[in-house]
């Protein structure tokens, strides 16, 4: 990690909807044309251990840097059912994460920048035994809720200088997650008394950039898109027996998928009109468009539809009055997309969306 900054207020133009209070900006360390590295092992009590490394490697000065790091770290649990559930135990952990960036200068300076990364994290939790009294007073039978997820993830930025004041960005990402969670109702072998939902999601972004920095001038535009599909099916298997109640529950699975699309245009410009005062104006425009579809068994339920668009304005002007003081004003529009409530008896509710205006 190389700095997190904290950006109070609404920022619609530059980072766009959902940050109606403020928000967190994490920027990490970049492949350089160093040779260095670092390893660091932790132990601690629960058989709980940590691995981590980190490599930088110059493959060609001021061509091609390779930047990469993995992280390891297992806990065996801190709770005991064993006669309960199988040997298994609360807390359990093992998570772990995989990163490497690829830097290419093709002229052999910052002129042109192609920086390809990719990233791997695969989490497993068994964190959740709960004694309860399902079946009667001396049951004592555990509900276990494990959870594993995985995700992969993808990056191509492109940024190239055109001349000593026009730079070009390209940004593209692709991510994949796909999560399970199973309960466990008896702690016992077999399918009774268990449910299980999955979530697979996949996610396409693509910004294009424009910065010019001239003099007293700083002026940003460019383009954003983005494609969201999920997906999220379930299944359960219920023994009412068990319970003191007669009949038996072999469900069909169930869920629902979402899909949406967004696209947005965005300009911000920074006037530097003498050197204590500067003014910034910014504007960005947003539409997407949502689908929810729900399925039961093999039938499907049905699917609602939703779109909505926004304009968010934003003007600030900041007076420096000496190095350690200074004042001025804020004025910007927040946004918080609007959606489809996703309801598990398959009514789901559109929502709208959400706006405020910040004065500062």
């Amino acid at each position: 990690m190389n700095r997190v900054e904290f950006i109070k207020g609404p920022q619609p133009a530059t980072l766009g909807p959902n940050s109606l209070i403020g928000a967190a900006k994490f920027y990490y360390n970049e492949p350089d044309f160093e040779n260095d590295g670092i390893l660091r092992l932790e132990a601690g009590n629960h058989d709980a251990w940590r691995t981590s490394a980190i490599q930088n490697i110059s493959l060609q000065d001021d061509v091609l840097a390779l930047r990469l790091n993995g992280d390891w770290t297992q806990n065996g649990g801190f709770v005991d059912y064993t006669d309960a559930s199988n040997g298994r135990k609360g807390g359990k952990t093992d998570h772990l994460t995989l990163r490497g960036k690829l830097l290419w200068q093709p002229m052999g300076n910052d002129d042109l920048r192609i920086t390809l990364g990719a990233g791997y994290a695969d989490n497993k939790n068994a964190t959740s035994i709960i004694v309860d009294d399902l079946s009667g007073p001396d049951s004592n039978n555990p509900i276990i809720d494990d959870y594993s997820g995985i995700a992969d993830l993808y990056t191509l930025n492109i940024d190239a200088k055109v001349n000593e004041q026009l730079t070009l960005h390209s940004i593209t990402g692709y991510n994949t997650v796909k999560r399970s969670s199973d309960y466990d109702w008896k702690g016992e072998p077999g399918q009774d008394n268990f449910s299980e939902r999955r979530a697979e999601q996949e996610v396409f972004t693509q910004e294009f950039r424009a910065d010019y920095d001239a003099d007293k001038w700083f002026f940003t535009a460019g383009l954003f898109f983005e494609d969201n599909s999920y997906e999220s099916p379930s299944n359960y298997n219920v023994d009412y027996t068990d319970f003191g109640f007669p009949g038996f529950v072999d469900s069909a699975p169930f869920g629902y998928s979402l899909d949406s699309q967004s696209i947005a245009a965005f300009t911000s410009a920074n006037y530097q009109a003498t050197d204590k005062l500067s003014f910034e104006v910014g504007v960005r425009y947003m539409y997407e468009d949502q689908e929810v579809a729900n399925w039961n068994g093999s039938s499907f339920v049905g699917s609602q539809s939703d779109t909505t668009d926004f304009v968010s304005p934003s003007f600030t002007a900041l007076y420096q009055i000496n190095d350690d003081l200074s004042t001025g004003i804020n004025i910007a529009r927040g946004y918080k997309s609007g959606g489809i409530s996703i309801d598990t008896s398959f009514n789901n509710i559109p929502y709208d969306a959400e706006s405020l205006w910040n004065y500062e």
